[in-house]
């Protein structure tokens, strides 16, 4: 990736990490475009998420992207997901979860349909409690073309009972900018982890709850009898 960030030293002088979505162009072929998401770090540029799974007119603009990306910060890993990643593919975040991510971070342009607030909170508690982590999410506010973002961003969690997602923070009222703060204990995740031993070795058993072995043979099964794997 190779862009000019005027405000690069702002990450520096605050100690912060910046993550905002962008049209990035490929390095080996300059017309190839991808929906992207930039990390920017205290130190610089950390790199890009492309996103897997373009959908509606985004197809018309941009490539799939290739591979997940999460990145190491004092806190641990973050992975990184775009809008339809994250609402259908649930593959996304557990495989952040997995590697030991306790935060994801979900950039979204949802445009305003019947049941948009159902499925936006629904899917982002679900991707929550599947992998029992945090997920902070943000989503365009106001009019831009035909659409109408509708904004809601929120931080949420795992909360004190088990199974139990909290809302650490959203937003303050709809279709309108806003900036959203919380402050969050990365170790509640590690706690509930425990209790539900997802990709941990629990002392009462011998292998993590997400059987890798069992799923690998799963896609096997897929590839072997549908076209699903095929390339076009």
């Amino acid at each position: 990736m190779s862009m000019e960030l005027s405000n690069m030293s702002l990450t520096r002088q605050f100690n912060v990490y910046v993550i905002f979505g962008l049209p990035e162009k490929d390095t080996a072929d300059p017309d190839i475009f991808y929906n992207s998401a930039a990390v920017v770090g205290p130190d610089g540029i950390i790199g890009s998420y492309a996103k897997i799974v373009p959908t509606g007119l985004e197809v018309k603009w941009c490539k799939k992207g290739k591979k997940p990306f999460c990145f190491d910060t004092p806190w641990g890993l973050i992975g990184v997901g775009i809008c339809y990643d994250t609402y259908m593919f649930p593959e996304l975040p557990r495989f952040y979860a997995a590697l030991g991510a306790r935060l994801y971070v979900h950039i979204t342009a949802l445009d305003s349909f019947p049941g948009w607030k159902e499925y936006y909170y629904n899917q982002l508690q679900a991707r929550a409690v599947e992998n029992m982590m945090f997920v902070a999410s943000s989503n365009l506010a106001g009019k831009e073309s035909s659409s109408d973002f509708q904004g809601n961003s929120l931080i949420l969690g795992p909360g004190r009972n088990n199974h139990d997602i909290r809302y650490f923070a959203r937003a303050l009222s709809e279709n309108n900018e806003d900036i959203v703060m919380a402050t969050i204990d990365l170790a509640e995740a590690d706690r509930v982890r425990q209790d539900y031993p997802l990709f941990i070795r629990h002392p009462s058993s011998r292998e993590p709850d997400w059987n890798l072995k069992l799923f690998r043979e799963m896609l096997e099964t897929i590839d072997e009898k549908t076209n699903l794997g095929k390339s076009d």
